[in-house]
């Protein structure tokens, strides 16, 4: 982040308060959050047409239990009206009302402000509003909705990699004694290690992922703005990938084809390849890139690629990923039988059911049973 001396007009504030504030909250330099608080608060006026910089403000201010400053941008919001992010008064008012400890009151505006972000396609912003208004079903005392509120947000921020939004998560639920999953391991060298393996054969899982209507796309934006769609796929799906100790076999214009256990030394890998696949998903579908995917297991030849520290993969396993990507609709992952067969605990302890289907692929002499996962808007809707 630039110095704030550089800042040139008051406008700035709008164009970095979100990441300024959510960075001095995530160091725990609360001090320096307030400050930033406060200049919005100041000039809340003039900013009262910026909503999300005044509902950031008042994030801050009341989790210092200072609620004259939220009611100063509440009263500056509602002093000037537009459309343009008019959800953000709702959480505000949440903010106010859970500060006077009318709870069912607060829950019902962040109700309001989930509903508008789902809306308006902001999964980030509906993940922190499903987390503020979790906190106000707790003070309520409704603790049976809020654990189980907070265990779906968190699931679903740590599979987006959102994890500023899962840590802050973390702690509401830790505040209030609800047990959650444990944070996800910090990714694993095992892409380096690969390097020094020896070759051969291994039990391995492949994936496969392609974007769906890239074509479409393409005569819809201009050239560099695809390039930088595409470029951040691919950093999406390195960090996706090697998370889960996976490695990226290669990139291929719009396509991802990575491979699990090329160490032979994991017993869990379909599962590792499946929340890769699930995470990447939902955060290619943050910047409009709809993925169809495809995960197979079985055998695979572990070799040398181009380079001494680069691994190619090929075989069985590599071969039915291809041809399951290809049959896989946007936002649908397709299994193997055998890679279902192995993810399946995982599955239900997610709520996620699949749809046993047969196949006729090429390259492939006879039917092959896959197992659909639907897109998401189809799947673990009963946790929203």
């Amino acid at each position: 982040l630039p110095p704030k001396s550089t800042r040139t007009e008051l406008q700035d504030v709008v164009y970095d308060a979100a990441a300024r504030i959510r960075t001095a909250i995530g160091l725990g330099r609360t001090d320096e959050a307030l400050e930033l608080a406060d200049e919005i608060r100041a000039n809340a006026e003039k900013l009262s047409t910026y909503r999300e910089p005044l509902a950031l403000a008042a994030e801050v201010l009341a989790g210092a239990g200072r609620l004259d400053g939220v009611e100063e941008l509440a009263e500056a919001a509602l002093a000037h009206p537009t459309d343009a992010g008019a959800a953000y008064l709702d959480q505000i008012e949440g903010l106010l009302a859970s500060g006077r400890g009318e709870h069912e009151q607060a829950a019902t505006s962040f109700g309001v402000f989930v509903a508008a972000a789902a809306d308006a396609g902001y999964p980030l912003v509906e993940l922190r509003g499903r987390g503020l208004r979790a906190g106000a079903w707790a003070a309520a005392g409704r603790l049976d909705e809020a654990a189980a509120e907070l265990r779906a947000v968190v699931d679903e921020a740590d599979r987006a990699g959102a994890r500023a939004i899962a840590g802050d998560l973390r702690r509401t639920a830790a505040e209030l004694d609800i047990e959650l999953p444990p944070a996800p391991d910090e990714p694993r060298p095992e892409a380096r290690e690969a390097a020094v393996m020896p070759q051969g054969e291994r039990l391995v899982t492949s994936l496969f992922a392609d974007v769906r209507g890239y074509s479409e796309l393409g005569e819809s934006l201009a050239p560099s703005a695809l390039a930088e769609r595409v470029a951040m796929l691919y950093r999406l799906a390195r960090v996706a990938v090697e998370r889960r100790g996976g490695i990226i076999d290669k990139f291929a214009g719009d396509a991802v084809m990575a491979t699990f256990n090329v160490a032979g030394t994991s017993t869990e890998h379909t599962v590792a390849a499946l929340d890769a696949a699930l995470s990447l998903r939902d955060r290619a579908a943050m910047i409009e890139l709809p993925l169809g995917i495809g995960i197979a297991v079985g055998p695979g030849v572990v070799g040398r690629g181009v380079g001494d520290d680069n691994i190619a993969v090929t075989g069985e396993a590599t071969n039915l990923a291809a041809r399951l990507q290809a049959q896989a609709g946007a936002g649908e992952i397709l299994l193997s039988a055998e890679g279902n067969r192995r993810a399946a605990d995982w599955l239900v302890d997610h709520g996620m059911e699949t749809t046993r289907e047969q196949l006729e692929l090429k390259g492939f002499a006879e039917p092959q049973v896959v197992h659909r996962l639907a897109a998401r808007s189809a799947v673990g809707m009963a946790s929203r």
